[in-house]
């Protein structure tokens, strides 16, 4: 099930890659920590960009 939380921007970094801030909300949701890894999914069908959260 998918939540619609807030929008974001991609802001371009120094070293030419991308940055997106992950919205609060969803870090308290997903309980996620400071310099947690996450795993990145592309759907390149519905363009989307997906952050999953490893096992614990």
């Amino acid at each position: 099930m998918e939540i619609e939380i807030d929008f974001v921007k991609a802001q371009l970094r120094k070293s030419g890659s991308f940055m997106v801030t992950i919205p609060k909300q969803a870090v308290e949701m997903l309980n996620i920590k400071s310099g947690e890894r996450l795993k990145v999914l592309i759907d390149k069908e519905n363009k989307k960009i997906v952050y999953q959260k490893l096992a614990e």
